[in-house]
């Protein structure tokens, strides 16, 4: 009897080592999702005049504004932004960021 309860022990853990895996697997598969949907085919390249990227069309830690669509690399940003904090919200350039107060662009010279 002693050894029957030991075996559905074993058998327990296996079980549950497998279902970690399989979640493990899943939250994978929803980073990759995320990373996709971070980059779009509008991304070809970052639209930032003094890119800090040898190739401009490297499409790494791309940030995609949300107003005007433009593309642009998280290193490239002043200051530089992590992606990982970024692409929880909507991100807009500073042509497209808006006052939360007043509702102006404060970025914009007279």
């Amino acid at each position: 009897m002693e050894d029957d309860d030991e075996d559905e022990d074993v058998d327990g853990d296996e079980d549950d080592e497998e279902e970690n895996g399989e979640d493990e697997e899943e939250e994978e598969e929803e980073v990759e999702e995320e990373e996709e949907s971070f980059q779009t085919e509008q991304t070809k390249e970052c639209n930032w005049d003094n890119c800090k990227k040898k190739d401009k069309s490297d499409p790494k830690d791309i940030l995609i504004c949300k107003g005007c669509q433009k593309s642009f690399h998280t290193e490239c940003c002043d200051p530089p932004l992590e992606k990982n904090i970024v692409r929880k919200y909507d991100w807009f350039c500073t042509e497209c960021k808006l006052c939360l107060i007043c509702k102006k662009n404060t970025n914009v010279i007279l």
